[in-house]
């Protein structure tokens, strides 16, 4: 079990969003999280990764386990490219590699400094957690895996902005494959499955356990 919730519960005001959810998430799951607007599908993802501290019940995440979530509008830095603002998301990578540099120079001038070599330690720890060393590598996957070609990875990222119809028919054409990830690859169809206008975190590559969101 990665993931066990108890009784989970969350208000805004008198408004009660979720009332006595449990559940559980095995490894390599794939759930889709299905209701209307306001039903508390995003609420109960922002609950699971600590964007929301004040809420009823419990839950537990194992050990080792970490959580990622994007959010329904992307809080992105118009100054940088698409290649930039993905490099922006290693930021603590980033950080640790800049500080072992300036590290590395006093350890060569103090090589038996004991305070030194645990800094270092605890740096390479956080690179290491992150896979910091392939994160270009992991980048221009993800980035290819998006369909974004290499020669638009150099424009601003603020060049791309969806237009609403545009989007909901390239969000209703992959929507089969949606569902058959969810699935877990059979050939059932849906088509008035509709996963698109709300957080949503997809990848058809990734081999692990994903939630996601998903208003019909």
């Amino acid at each position: 079990m990665l993931i066990h919730l108890e009784k989970l519960g969350k208000s805004f005001g008198e408004k009660v969003v979720l009332h006595d959810v449990s559940a559980s998430v095995e490894k390599e799951d794939r759930i889709g999280i299905v209701g209307q607007n306001g039903a508390g599908k995003t609420t109960l993802l922002k609950i699971l990764t600590g964007v929301y501290t004040d809420y009823d019940g419990e839950f537990s995440v194992t050990h080792g386990v970490t959580l990622g979530y994007l959010e329904q509008n992307a809080k992105l830095d118009v100054t940088l490219d698409i290649y930039g603002e993905m490099r922006s998301s290693f930021a603590p990578v980033l950080d640790a590699m800049a500080q072992m540099q300036i590290l590395e120079k006093k350890m060569a001038a103090s090589p038996d400094d004991a305070a030194l070599l645990e800094k270092h330690d605890e740096l390479q720890n956080i690179i290491d957690a992150a896979d910091g060393y392939n994160m270009d590598v992991n980048i221009k996957k993800v980035l290819s895996g998006m369909g974004f070609a290499q020669d638009t990875w150099q424009k601003n990222i603020a060049v791309f902005r969806f237009i609403p119809e545009t989007f909901r028919e390239r969000c209703i054409s992959v929507v089969p494959e949606i569902y058959r990830f969810l699935s877990g690859g059979t050939d059932d169809r849906c088509d008035d499955f509709f996963a698109c206008g709300d957080d949503f975190v997809w990848n058809r590559t990734f081999s692990g356990t994903e939630l996601c969101p998903v208003i019909l």
